[in-house]
């Protein structure tokens, strides 16, 4: 679940249903995961007072974007 974005460079997706199927408990803990096992970084939502959630920058190349979208889907889906 994603709100849209409006003239940001990010999105804000909802994580908790991946977080529970995971057994992980906090978005820290999650965002931890993707870093480590993904090599992705994303800023967990309760540092913006939205626990279950993550921030996602797009303001990078379509390249490095379609990398780390492979990355996440591998590491989500493995």
């Amino acid at each position: 679940e994603c709100q849209p974005c409006q003239g940001t460079f990010y999105i804000f997706p909802s994580v908790q249903k991946v977080m529970d199927r995971l057994g992980m408990k906090t978005d820290i803990e999650f965002s931890e995961f993707l870093i480590e096992k993904a090599k992705v970084a994303v800023v967990p939502g309760s540092a913006f007072g939205a626990p279950g959630m993550m921030r996602i920058s797009f303001a990078t190349s379509m390249e490095n974007l379609d990398k780390a979208m492979e990355r996440l889907h591998n590491t989500l889906n493995a």
